[in-house]
C-alpha cells in the first residue's frame, strides 16, 4: 500500500509541478516565448497580432514523465535514508 501510495502522489505532485511551468515565460532566442520546463510545451510567436497559444500534449506529457520521476526518486531515497 505504501507503494502505490508513493506512486500516486508522486503523479499527482508531477502533474501540479509540470501545471505551475506552465506560467513562467522562457523567451527563446527566435522571439518567441514559450511555457513549460524542462520542455517546452506551450509556444507562441511575438509578432503583431499573434496567434492563438499552441499547446504540444506530447511534450507536456513527457514533461509530466520527467516530474514524476524526480519526485519519485526524492520519495525513494527519503525512505531509504528513514528506514537505514
Amino acid at each position: 500500500m505504501k507503494k502505490l501510495w508513493t506512486l500516486i502522489l508522486s503523479v499527482i505532485i508531477g502533474i501540479i509541478i509540470t501545471y505551475i511551468t506552465g506560467f513562467f515565460d522562457f523567451q527563446n532566442r527566435a522571439g518567441g516565448n514559450n511555457w513549460g520546463f524542462p520542455l517546452v510545451w506551450i509556444t507562441q510567436p511575438v509578432i503583431p497580432n499573434p496567434p492563438p497559444k499552441k499547446l504540444d500534449y506530447i511534450a507536456f506529457l513527457f514533461d509530466v514523465i520527467i516530474w514524476f520521476v524526480i519526485i519519485f526518486l526524492i520519495f525513494f531515497l527519503y525512505y531509504k535514508v528513514k528506514k537505514g
